[in-house]
């Protein structure tokens, strides 16, 4: 029994091969939250520090990755050195709320330029994905295409809060977490969907990938309603909601 315990207990924290690249096994669509959970420690202890003392823990953070990836070394369970990462992009923008930066854009030109910057830099900048600590080229310049589609994105939701159109995001962000833990499986589905359509109108849709998006969305939305309606308020399941 001890044994069996240790081992799950491994497989939570210990790296797997995937791709040639080792990777935590965990569940792959919620990797982030023990991720993001790492992150807001990190965070924890830059945001106490002076500015010059983020500074330096910020370029360490960064050099550690660097590092890592030039050793080519697994990623670390509960992609802790991808944390690192994450806690910089928090605290970019804990600054940004706390020097209210967005309040200082009065005109659409700033974040469309900001578009397209980070747009060029993510073509020239090839594949990233944090679950894999890749980065495409640099890790420098994933940052800042990064921290400029974010802040032209955070605008543009700042504004459509201004014109009554928050419930959609309200919505989304409230139940966000229940509608990845069905990542996988929404996405799976809404494919079968998708291809069941093309075979029956007789059009390959197999390479025609936009559509499948709003297939997913209206599954999550589904997912969601369900939840609210039949989970949610029913006090037998409080457990599951965390009440």
């Amino acid at each position: 029994m001890l044994l069996v315990a240790i081992k799950n207990i491994g497989w939570i924290a210990f790296s797997i091969k995937v791709d040639g690249v080792f990777v935590p096994l965990n569940c792959t669509a919620l990797w982030f939250l023990t991720c993001f959970f790492l992150s807001q420690l990190a965070f924890y202890l830059l945001v106490n520090c002076k500015p010059l003392w983020q500074c330096v823990l910020a370029a360490v953070f960064i050099a550690i990755n660097y590092v890592m990836n030039y050793l080519k070394t697994p990623v670390l369970p509960w992609h802790l050195d991808v944390a690192l990462i994450g806690s910089i992009f928090i605290l970019i923008g804990y600054h940004i709320k706390e020097k209210r930066l967005l309040d200082k854009i009065q005109t659409i030109i700033v974040p469309v330029l900001m578009i397209i910057t980070a747009s060029v830099i993510i073509m020239w900048n090839d594949k990233t994905d944090m679950y894999f600590r890749q980065y495409g080229k640099d890790l420098l310049i994933f940052m800042i295409q990064a921290s400029l589609m974010c802040c032209a994105l955070m605008w543009v939701c700042r504004s459509i809060h201004i014109l009554y159109l928050k419930n959609l995001f309200c919505i989304f962000g409230r139940y966000s977490i229940i509608a990845m833990a069905l990542n996988v499986a929404t996405n799976l589905y809404a494919r079968r969907v998708y291809e069941f359509v093309g075979r029956r109108i007789g059009v390959n849709l197999r390479w025609v990938e936009y559509p499948l998006l709003f297939i997913s969305l209206a599954f999550y939305f589904l997912v969601i309603l369900l939840y609210q309606k039949l989970v949610a308020k029913n006090e037998k399941f409080s457990i599951l909601t965390g009440k």
